[in-house]
């Protein structure tokens, strides 16, 4: 499958720098982000590691405010329908406040899963992100990150956010 990392998070220090494609050449989200109206084939034109191809957030911003090439609700949606056309599967990286860009992610996606530390701190800041979810008319599940700090099962950390749980994964 042709697979796209979407990173919507721009303070989140861009999803590139992640998995060491910062150095790889290609378009980012500052490229795109005064998109606008059908925007023609993008394939090949984004960072690409391991098979999989990137649109990353800027890092770094000179005044205050928003990130440079932060994108809006029409670039998103511009974006987004290209990717929609030339790969199989995107996987977005989405923010913890949500703005009209990932609102327009949100109306687009298949599944949304939450990923919450098994934490108390972790569903405590995971319970309002739930809720906004939900009123977005989105269905979240929730994937527990195992947590070295604390041993809160997987089932209490999915019945404190009153979501279903998907499952559990390691911690890294």
């Amino acid at each position: 499958r042709r697979t796209l990392l979407l990173d919507c998070d721009p303070l989140g220090g861009g999803i590139d720098l992640l998995v060491g494609a910062e150095r790889i050449d290609g378009w980012r989200w500052p490229r795109l982000a005064s998109a606008s109206g059908e925007l023609g084939d993008v394939a090949g034109q984004f960072p690409q590691i391991d098979g999989l191809d990137l649109l990353a957030m800027a890092r770094s911003s000179s005044t205050l405010g928003a990130p440079p090439g932060e994108p809006g609700q029409a670039s998103m949606a511009s974006v987004l329908s290209s990717v929609e056309r030339s790969h199989d599967l995107v996987v977005a990286d989405l923010p913890r406040a949500l703005n009209e860009a990932t609102r327009e992610v949100l109306l687009r996606a298949d599944d949304v899963v939450l990923v919450v530390p098994a934490t108390v701190r972790g569903v405590a800041a995971s319970r309002r992100l739930g809720t906004d979810l939900v009123r977005t008319g989105a269905r979240p599940v929730v994937l527990v990150r195992e947590s070295r700090a604390s041993r809160i099962s997987p089932d209490a950390v999915a019945e404190g956010l009153g979501l279903p749980l998907l499952g559990m994964i390691g911690d890294e």
